[in-house]
């Protein structure tokens, strides 16, 4: 009897205890603090100790992580997909993921913030998670949710150190190293390349402005992103991304008039990850990868980077919050560079990541960087899969580059290493455009100069960079289209009010099939008349205004196809100008030849001659 009666008594209390619980759940007031053993595992034990000792009133910025991640290793590139269609794709699906499963848990977050309970809510799609600051019962609450993995701190790392000043030298022997000024010779200076780095920013606006790098910038919102809103244009109060910006692109050097940086033809787009008092933090820099795959917002437009330069650390050992992220920029077909650090035998994250590709840093002797207390370049293997690390070392001791204020000075470490790999891809992606990232690793590493014992090792890695090898090596193993536009002979002058008739040929002299060939060609200025144009294969939509637009389909290798048309200049004393640009989807060397511009003089009719009457006088002299 006692033992049903306390069973009873139990359920009794049970029933109104779950009652209770009820009620305050629908009213948003519960706050749970389990004993540790039954705290719930999403949560970090650290921010689940920060959350216990809260005061009434305090919110924590935290990482809130869901379960259901895309598998981008898992989808297969058509066949002969382009770089902006892989782009576009890799986008979507990150953003059709992140929209379907995080619906829930943004609706309750919408109502805790109407009830003041949440200062922010930032979603993602590049990872599938959110960034929220809240108070400790929100936190809680989102731990219970079935859709959430995890949650953690939203932390804070301090931006580089700037490196220590060497003093101007007329030093360009790491680009000598490297074989860039050969390369050079060959025309491949980073035209039609962006490059990107995540960094403290670079000199740009104000008094902070770089003579060298001005010009580069691609200009535009979309050309830079900084997530703290401090600038809306260009800056860096710290001068660590101001120099290894100018060592990717370059230019020269006012004072001493000798070239440096690698790709002085790039233009350049950044982010600053990290604001104006040096830190930066875990959101910023999810919200810096997620701004790189689509710095517009509309994944159809052709504005993300094709590479992209890191000189940070966020963690000694192995920290993997930023992977999905670089599986993203992976997939999408960019190849993720980091310094390896400057702490001698210590890896570290992301740069140890299986997806990154981590740089260490020798001298200009090929000797690796060891400075003692000063700092040497971090060594392996990756804490995180044990493999080679770092991959490849590049120059990183008392490198010539840009800083703050207008001015040029060397230095050192890892961080200045990491830029002539990315600046090396810019001149590679220049000659051989939408080469997979696979592709692009696989030039860098066997191109690389071996130093060390025999084979990769976690001093030196696969060895020094080389470009002139790493493009020879794409030369002999990469197979590609190579498109070339030209015309039929085009006059120096043309007659307004008359028709003029040119042929367009397309040919493909590389060793594959370019796929997807696409022609455009704008006349210039607006009233010219253009005929419908008339194409040997595949088809040509109407003349839109002044240009027209044709799909031609596929060109074999050695094969080529003609466009023709008739144009009307209507106006004389001004310039003709016809810009022919032909692109195909295949993997393509030298871009320069796809297109062409003719131009001539439009010049009046000549007046029609008009008869003239003279009067004939017939003299009789008898």
């Amino acid at each position: 009897m006692r033992r049903f009666c306390c069973a009873l008594f139990r359920r009794w209390v049970g029933n109104r205890l779950a009652a209770a619980l009820a009620a305050a759940l629908v009213l948003g007031l519960v706050w749970l603090f389990p004993a540790a053993a039954d705290s719930p595992p999403v949560i970090d034990p650290a921010l689940q100790n920060l959350l216990r000792s809260a005061r009434p009133g305090d919110t924590f910025s935290v990482i809130v992580r869901l379960k259901d991640q895309p598998r981008l290793d898992r989808q297969q590139s058509p066949p002969g997909e382009s770089r902006q269609a892989r782009l576009s794709r890799v986008v979507r699906t990150l953003q059709q993921v992140a929209t379907t499963s995080q619906q829930n848990l943004r609706g309750r977050l919408q109502v805790w913030q109407s009830q003041g309970k949440v200062n922010r809510i930032t979603p993602f799609w590049i990872f599938n998670g959110l960034a929220v600051t809240a108070v400790p019962e929100v936190i809680q609450q989102m731990a219970l949710q079935p859709e959430v993995a995890s949650i953690t701190l939203d932390s804070t790392i301090p931006a580089p150190p700037p490196p220590p000043e060497i003093g101007v030298q007329a030093v360009e022997a790491n680009l000598q190293l490297v074989n860039v000024p050969a390369v050079w010779s060959q025309g491949y200076t980073g035209q039609g390349i962006v490059v990107a780095t995540m960094d403290t920013g670079v000199g740009y606006d104000s008094s902070f402005s770089h003579p060298a790098l001005f010009a580069r910038w691609r200009g535009g919102s979309n050309s830079w992103f900084d997530p703290y809103g401090q600038h809306a244009q260009p800056a860096d109060l710290n001068g660590h991304g101001t120099r290894t910006m100018g060592i990717m692109i370059g230019g020269v050097d006012g004072n001493t008039g000798l070239a440096f940086g690698l790709a002085p033809d790039a233009q350049w787009v950044a982010v600053k990850i990290f604001n104006d008092q040096g830190k930066g933090t875990t959101s910023a820099i999810h919200q810096g990868f997620q701004w790189l795959l689509d710095p517009d917002g509309n994944p159809d437009t052709p504005d993300a980077p094709h590479v992209v330069s890191n000189s940070w650390i966020w963690y000694q050992g192995c920290q993997l919050e930023f992977q999905p992220d670089l599986q993203a920029l992976r997939a999408a077909g960019i190849l993720p560079i980091f310094a390896a650090g400057n702490d001698a035998s210590v890896s570290h994250s992301p740069a140890n990541y299986p997806e990154a590709f981590a740089v260490g840093a020798v001298d200009n002797n090929d000797v690796i960087w060891d400075d003692g207390p000063g700092g040497s370049s971090s060594r392996g293997p990756s804490a995180c899969d044990g493999t080679i690390y770092p991959e490849i070392t590049a120059p990183g001791v008392s490198i010539h580059t840009t800083s703050l204020y207008g001015s040029y000075f060397n230095a050192t470490g890892t961080s200045m290493s990491a830029p002539h790999v990315a600046g090396a891809l810019a001149l590679l992606l220049q000659a051989f455009p939408g080469l997979p990232v696979d592709q692009q690793e696989a030039a860098l590493l066997n191109g690389a100069v071996e130093l060390g014992p025999v084979g990769p090792d976690n001093t030196y890695g696969y060895g020094r960079l080389d470009v002139l090898a790493s493009l020879q090596w794409l030369e002999q193993n990469v197979q590609v289209a190579d498109l070339a536009v030209t015309q039929t002979a085009w006059p120096e002058t043309v007659t307004a009010g008359a028709p003029l008739t040119y042929t367009i040929t397309i040919s493909n002299s590389g060793q594959v099939v370019a796929s997807a060939v696409a022609l455009t060609d704008t006349l210039t200025p607006a009233d010219v008349a253009v005929g419908d144009p008339l194409a040997s294969q595949g088809t040509c939509g109407p003349p839109a205004a002044n240009s027209f637009a044709c799909s031609l389909g596929s060109l074999l290798p050695g094969s080529t196809a003609t466009v023709t048309v008739v144009v009307t200049p209507a106006t004389a004393g001004i310039t003709l100008t016809n810009a022919i640009t032909a692109a195909t989807s295949a993997v393509e060397i030298n871009l320069l030849n796809n297109q062409a511009v003719f131009q001539s003089a439009v010049i009046a009719s000549s007046p029609p001659l008009e008869k003239v009457f003279l009067p004939l006088i017939i003299r009789n002299q008898e």
